[in-house]
């Protein structure tokens, strides 16, 4: 399990290898995460006012203990065992790269 506020980097890293998280969500984004998690099952989170009230100790047993947690996380990482960052990242660059050229087109018609 890996504590975390909830960022997609970390969360995404964590579920690529199966690890449940618990989430101290701050941002907007952290939050949906956070409620994506707990929808999942494949994390829990623990907003600022509860943790100063009540602590993590509940939270963190059930997430250590109730192993739905950590079999809803290894069957992400299983559906994205063939997830390949590089390949991603690659087709994301050229993407970039033909709207690119096709504003540069675009823009060059227009004068």
């Amino acid at each position: 399990m890996v504590v975390s506020h909830g960022g997609h980097g970390l969360t995404a890293a964590c579920l690529l290898q199966g690890v449940p998280l618990l989430v101290f969500p701050i941002m907007i984004e952290q939050w949906m995460t956070a409620r994506n998690l707990a929808c999942m099952k494949t994390g829990m989170r623990v907003s600022k006012e509860a943790l100063r009230k009540h602590g993590c100790a509940s939270v963190l047993s059930v997430l250590l203990t109730d192993p739905l947690y950590s079999e809803r996380a290894a069957a992400v990482a299983a559906t994205y065992r063939s997830y390949d960052q590089n390949k991603t990242i690659g087709r994301l660059a050229l993407t970039v790269e033909q709207m690119t050229a096709g504003i540069q087109s675009h823009q060059a018609r227009a004068h």
